[in-house]
C-alpha cells in the first residue's frame, strides 16, 4: 500500500509519497516528486478521463474511490485502487487530497481470466446450433442461447417472458409427458435423453430430444439445470425410413428362406422318387418272376395247392418289403423339429438305407467307420437330412468321374469335446474356382440340380444344431466335416477316443 498527498488544485501536483512506491512501480519518492505532474503523466490514456471525472466528484462527496493502471518504471501498468479523501480547511476551502494505493494487478488479472472464460463460454453457446437455456430450482429461466429462435422461431426474450417456459411451446399431447422427464431427471431418477414434439411459432410441428443436467456450485448446492435440445426431426424420418427397410428385409428374408425350404423339399422328394425307383426295381422285377412262375406252373399243369401258397409267401413277402421302404422314406421327410439327445450312428444308416439302392446299382461302396454311441444334440430327422445330401452329392461327384473304384468313407469320433463327422469320397474335389461358393443358395458345379442342397444343409447344421460345416479337397475328392455340440458323458476320458 503507497500513501501519497496531492494538492487540490487543478494541476494535482503529488506534495508526498510514501517509501513503498518504489516496491509498487519500481521508482523512489525522490524520483516521483522531482516530478509534481508525474502522477497524471503516468496514469493509463483510456483510464486518464475516468478518473479526472472522479476528482472533479471528489470535490463535492469528499471522498471516492477510483481503479486505474499506473506506468511503473519498467513500462509496464500495475493496476491500483485509489481510496481518496478531500481536506479542508477551517474556514471550509480544500487544502489537500490524501489517498491510500492497493495493488489490485492480480485482482484485475484473476477478472480477466473469468471475463474471457465467460466470453468464450457465451460466444460458443451463443454460436451453438442447438438450444442451450438455464433454469433455476424456482423454475425462472435464467439464460437462454440464440439457438432457440433457430430452432422455435421464438427470440431469446419472448421466451424470457414466458411463464410455463419450455412447457409451452411442447406439442400439447406431449406436454405432460415433457414435464414428468423433466421431474424424473431433475430428482436424480435417470438422465437419459427425452425425444418429444415441438410446436414452432409458426405451427409447424417438429422432433426435438432435450438433454437435462443438474447445475451445482462450489460447495455442491443445487443452483437449477441447464438443458440442450436438438433437432431430431431428420434423424427420426431416417431411423424410420431403416426400420422400414429392415422389416421389409426381414419379411423378404423369411420369404426366400421359405421358399428355399420349399424348393428343397421339392428336390428332395424329386430324389426320394428316383430312391424310390431304385428301392422297388428288384421287388418289382421278384413280382414279375412270381406273376410269370404262376402262369407257367398253371399251363404245365403243376401248379398245386402247395406251390400256389409258396408263391403267395414270396409275394406278401416282397409287397411288404416294398411297403416298408413306403415307410422309410416317409418317416424320414416327416418334420421333426423339436431338440433331442441323439445318437449319430442311426440317422447315417437311415440315410444309407434310402439310397442304398442307387449306390448297389452304380457299383459304390461305403464304409463306416464310428465310435460307439457318439451323442449329439438337435433334431435326428434333420441329421438324417444333412447325411443324406452329403452322400447324394458324393454319389453324383462319383458317378461324374466314372472312376472303376468308386468309395465312400463315413467316420463319426469326438474331438475336443465335440462329435465330428467326416464324409469324404474319391470323386475327384470340387474346382478350386467353386470352393468358396458350394454353401451358397441356387450355386451348384452340377447341370442338373438346384444348387440348394449343400446350403440347406449348412443352414441345418449352423443355424439348427448350432454346428459347423466345412470343406476341402484330399488327393482324389473332397471331405466334408461336421463339428457338432454333443451330451456331454460321464466318462470325460473317453469323450477325445477316435475309432
Amino acid at each position: 500500500m503507497v500513501f501519497h498527498v496531492s494538492k487540490a488544485d487543478s494541476n494535482y501536483a503529488t506534495t508526498y509519497i510514501s517509501p513503498n512506491v518504489a516496491k509498487m512501480l519500481g521508482c523512489s519518492p525522490e524520483e516521483w516528486l522531482a516530478s509534481p505532474h508525474s502522477w497524471q503523466d503516468r496514469i493509463h490514456p483510456e483510464d486518464l478521463d475516468r478518473v479526472k471525472c472522479a476528482l472533479s466528484s471528489l470535490f463535492v462527496a469528499n471522498h471516492e474511490i477510483i481503479e486505474y493502471r499506473l506506468l511503473g518504471a519498467r513500462d509496464d501498468y500495475v493496476w491500483v485502487r485509489d481510496e481518496i479523501n478531500l481536506a479542508h480547511l477551517p474556514d471550509g476551502t480544500p487544502a489537500y487530497l490524501s489517498g491510500y494505493w492497493h495493488d489490485i494487478s492480480e485482482h484485475k488479472r484473476t477478472e480477466e481470466v473469468l471475463r474471457q472464460s465467460e466470453e468464450r463460454f457465451r460466444t460458443i453457446a451463443n454460436y451453438t446450433y442447438n438450444w442451450e437455456n438455464w433454469i433455476d430450482p424456482d423454475g425462472r429461466l435464467l439464460w437462454v442461447n440464440p439457438g432457440v429462435e433457430r430452432l422455435t422461431g421464438y427470440t431469446p426474450e419472448e421466451c424470457y417472458a414466458m411463464a410455463d417456459f419450455p412447457i409451452g411451446i411442447a406439442y400439447p399431447d406431449d406436454r405432460a409427458m415433457v414435464a414428468r422427464h423433466f421431474a424424473e431427471t431433475l430428482s436424480g431418477a435417470g438422465q437419459r435423453p427425452l425425444e418429444f414434439r415441438i410446436l414452432h411459432k409458426d405451427g409447424m410441428v417438429f422432433w426435438g430430444e432435450v438433454s437435462l443436467q443438474q447445475v451445482h456450485d462450489a460447495n455442491g448446492a443445487y443452483i437449477g439445470h441447464r438443458s440442450s435440445v436438438r433437432n431430431v426431426t431428420g434423424q427420426r424420418q431416417i431411423n424410420d425410413t431403416l426400420e422400414q427397410r429392415i422389416k421389409e428385409g426381414i419379411a423378404q428374408n423369411m420369404a426366400q428362406e421359405r421358399l428355399l425350404i420349399q424348393q428343397a423339399r421339392h428336390a428332395a422328394m424329386g430324389e426320394m422318387i428316383g430312391n424310390i425307383a431304385h428301392q422297388w426295381r428288384q421287388p418289382l422285377n421278384a413280382l414279375g418272376l412270381v406273376v410269370q412262375n404262376i402262369a407257367f406252373d398253371y399251363q404245365e399243369g403243376i401248379l398245386d395247392q402247395d406251390a400256389l401258397a409258396e408263391y403267395k409267401t414270396t409275394a406278401l413277402d416282397t409287397v411288404q418289403k416294398m411297403s416298408r421302404t413306403i415307410d422309410d422314406f416317409r418317416n424320414f421327410f416327416r418334420p421333426i423339429q423339436s431338440n433331442e439327445v441323439f445318437s449319430v450312428g442311426l440317422p447315417i444308416r437311415e440315410a444309407l438305407n434310402l439310397i442304398d439302392a442307387g449306390l448297389q446299382s452304380n457299383a459304390i461302396t461305403v464304409t463306416v467307420n464310428s465310435a460307439e454311441d457318439i451323442k449329439v444334440l438337435g433334431s435326428s430327422n434333420e441329421f438324417a437330412q444333412v447325411m443324406l445330401n452329403l452322400l447324394t452329392n458324393a454319389k453324383d461327384a462319383l458317378l461324374d468321374k466314372n472312376a472303376p473304384l468308386k468309395t465312400i468313407e463315413i467316420s463319426a469320433c469326438m474331438e475336443n469335446h465335440q462329435a465330428v463327422i467326416r464324409v469324404r469320397d474319391n470323386g475327384g474335389g470340387v474346382p478350386v474356382e467353386s470352393m468358396d461358393k458350394i454353401f451358397d443358395p441356387y450355386f451348384s458345379t452340377k447341370t442338373c440340380s438346384t444348387g440348394i442342397g449343400l446350403y440347406m444343409t449348412r443352414m441345418i447344421v449352423e443355424q439348427h444344431m448350432r454346428g459347423k460345416i466345412t470343406c476341402h479337397n484330399t488327393e482324389d475328392g473332397a471331405e466334408f466335416t461336421l463339428t457338432l455340440p454333443r451330451k456331454m458323458s460321464e466318462n470325460p476320458a473317453a469323450e477325445n477316443q477316435k475309432p
